[in-house]
Formats: C-alpha cells, sequence, structure tokens
C-alpha cells in the first residue's frame, strides 16, 4: 500500500489523487515504454496511422468536413453524439437563445449564476466546467474561439486523451447544468467525471461484440446468474468507483450449487478511482480470497469485459492495468480447475451491490454463511432465476 502519511507531507492533492491512482503489485516488474494511444499499451501501424490522421486532419481544407465525419463515428452513445452536434450548431437551448426568442428570463448561467450562459459558457468557459475539465485532465483554453465547435475542433487536435472522452465529459457537463436549471442541485466536479467515465466504460461493455475469447462466458443474451456444478462453489467479484471519496469499493460473493449465500467481502480501496484498474484488483483479490480458504471454487465471474479478455490472453499485456492481470495470471495458475466467466451486468447483481456498498466503509468486513441484510433481496432474486 501507498504511505498516505508520507505522499501528503511530500506532493499536492492533485499529485496525490494520481499517485493513489496507480496500482501496486507483488511482482515489482521494470518500467515498460508503453504506447498510450491505444489501451493494450502496444504499437500497431494501423493506431499509429489513426493517431496521424487525428492531428492532420484539422489542417485540411475540408476540415469542417472531416470534423462532422469524426463526430458522427464517435464510439459514444447517440444521444451524446447528438448533443455534441446540437452544441456544435449553437442550438442548444440555453438561456442566450431564450432571450434572442424575446423570453423573459433571467440570463445568468444556472450553475455559477455570474455571467450570461451559453453554449460556449456552459461547457466550457464557466468556473464550474473550468474545473471538470481540469480534473478530466484536459487543457481547455482556448482564448481564440468563438464559439464551442472552433473550441472543440482546437481540443481535439491538441489532446492525446481518447476523444469519446472528452465528448463525454462535455455531455456530463451539460447534464449537471441541467440539474441545477430544472432542480437547483448540481453534482461535485470529481462525480461528473466520475458519471462521464462510468457510462462510457458501460456503453463500451454493452456494445463490445464477442470474441473468440469469450467462447466459455454465459451467451451474449444471458443476464440471470447460474449456480456453479453441483459440489463446487462460484465467486462473483465486481468494483465501483468513489470519486468524491477517491476511493473504490470491491464487493465478493462466493455461492454453492443451490444458490445458498456461502461468504461474501467489502473492500476499500483508497486512491483508486480507475474503473478497469479497480475491476482486475477485485479479481486478485478473488484469488487471494480462493487460495487462502478451503472453498472448492470453480468459477469466477465478472463483467468488465475488458478485464475477461485480458486475463483469458496467453501473452505479455502491456495496458496500463497489464501488472495486475499478470499478477492474476499467476495467482490462477495455483487453481488449475478455476475457470474465468464473462457475465452482464444483470447476472452479477450481488456482487454489484457489495461493492456499492463499500461507500460506507472504511476497512474490509466480510461475512460467512449468515449474509448482511442489505443483500438479501438481490440474493432471493437470483435464486428464483434457477
Amino acid at each position: 500500500m501507498w504511505d498516505f502519511d508520507l505522499l501528503a507531507e511530500l506532493f499536492n492533492e492533485e499529485d496525490r489523487r494520481q499517485i493513489m491512482n496507480i496500482p501496486l503489485t507483488a511482482l515489482g516488474r521494470e518500467d515498460r515504454v508503453l504506447w498510450s494511444h491505444y489501451k493494450k499499451g502496444t504499437y500497431s501501424v494501423k493506431s499509429g496511422y489513426k493517431r496521424l490522421m487525428e492531428d492532420s486532419f484539422l489542417y485540411s481544407h475540408t476540415a469542417t468536413d472531416n470534423y462532422w465525419s469524426k463526430l458522427w463515428h464517435l464510439k459514444v452513445p447517440a444521444k451524446v453524439r447528438n448533443l455534441i452536434w446540437r452544441a456544435s450548431l449553437n442550438v442548444l437551448p440555453t438561456i442566450d437563445q431564450l432571450r434572442a426568442k424575446r423570453v423573459d428570463v433571467d440570463s445568468r448561467c444556472p450553475v455559477c449564476h455570474l455571467h450570461e450562459e451559453s453554449v460556449l459558457h456552459t461547457l466550457v468557459l464557466c468556473e464550474f466546467a473550468q474545473k471538470v475539465w481540469e480534473a478530466a485532465g484536459v487543457n481547455s483554453s482556448s482564448p481564440t474561439a468563438t464559439n464551442f465547435k472552433e473550441w472543440l475542433i482546437g481540443t481535439l487536435e491538441h489532446h492525446n486523451q481518447e476523444h469519446e472522452l472528452i465528448v463525454m465529459i462535455a455531455w456530463a457537463i451539460w447534464t449537471n447544468r441541467n440539474e441545477a436549471a430544472w432542480k437547483g442541485k448540481s453534482y461535485t466536479v470529481l462525480m461528473v467525471v466520475a458519471n462521464a467515465k462510468n457510462f462510457l466504460q458501460q456503453w463500451h461493455e454493452a456494445n463490445q461484440p464477442l470474441s473468440p475469447l469469450t467462447a466459455t462466458s454465459n451467451s451474449p443474451g444471458e443476464d440471470k446468474w447460474k449456480p456453479p456444478p453441483v459440489g463446487y462453489f462460484k465467486l462473483n467479484v465486481d468494483a465501483a468507483i468513489f470519486e468524491n471519496q477517491g476511493k473504490a469499493g470491491l464487493g465478493l460473493v462466493i455461492r454453492d450449487e443451490l444458490g445458498s449465500f456461502v461468504a461474501a467481502r467489502i473492500v476499500p480501496v483508497q486512491g483508486i478511482v480507475d474503473p478497469l484498474i479497480a475491476e482486475a484488483l477485485g479479481v486478485r483479490e478473488a484469488l487471494s480470497w480462493i487460495k487462502s480458504s478451503s472453498f472448492e471454487v470453480r468459477t469466477v465471474e465478472l463483467d468488465a469485459l475488458m478485464v475477461y479478455t485480458a486475463l483469458q490472453n496467453k501473452g505479455v499485456d502491456n495496458s496500463y492495468f497489464g501488472a495486475i492481470i499478470e499478477e492474476c495470471r499467476l495467482l490462477a495458475r495455483d487453481l488449475p480447475n478455476l475457470n474465468f466467466h464473462w457475465v452482464r451486468r444483470l447476472a452479477n447483481q450481488v456482487a454489484h451491490t457489495l461493492a456499492k456498498a463499500a461507500y460506507s466503509f472504511h476497512d474490509r468486513v466480510g461475512w460467512s454463511y449468515f449474509p448482511p441484510l442489505f443483500i438479501s433481496n438481490v440474493l432471493l432474486a437470483d435464486s428464483m432465476n434457477e
């Protein structure tokens, strides 16, 4: 574990947050040079070409046409693309648009209450929006931009972050603006960033086609928990992110062939706010638990498809969470009869509920044979699926 007291002495809050989000492993492997423009961390001609095209398209004489083409090809929910399209055309229902139609409303931004609201102000210039972009690691400075479209073109040009994340952040800022305008409440900066990242991850997982590596998982339409073979146990694991607390929560549950509760754990992990790192740490926790217990666990189920796929691969993992994956593979070697299964979120509700409950815990906690009351209903619902 990181020495939190020492980090507090040496670094500011933002640097501490970034440092603590780096997971520690027992492998102690050497540092590696990774390709940051591809999630797997390895360079390919395709990823290099894509990166060059991202850099060059803005300088061509057809920059505007390429902008629209790029926008409609972003791998984000359709409602997010639609929002960015309307924002780029400056037709979002902001207060300056209402006043232009002679609607008598207060012209001030419903979030900061300081300046007149416009699309550019709401999504970029508002003090709250500026803090969100900073927390997301996006340099939002663009002094020459006169509208949102010009700002987004410049931001996509100068940033290494995935373009999908940038438009998701804009969507989350707009969602927060609507909460402030219509319900009089606003999320925290970190919650807005977390909403964007989590929604994007969940959408990608739900829309990623199954590869041959997932052939041993449940069928694509499977959304119900299934018991393990007679005489064996199944462990389900999930993770949750709590940006406002600067931590992740791991939820693990073991059940038998009748669907009966055997044991469960909740493990808070301070400093980790990346969903994929948290999911990988959940698998590591599950394997360590199995090795140290007497339970004959045959199956470990998780709903994070990218982590599952990484576990199934046999080659060197150069992804940013690859060190944890390699540690999981090392632990799994001592469990030759163990299988990993990928399932959809609906088939992983008990572990998901446990992970969410980590919000209220500061230390790990466990139960054996008598489950906590707050998972009783989901346990019952799963048992009725059999």
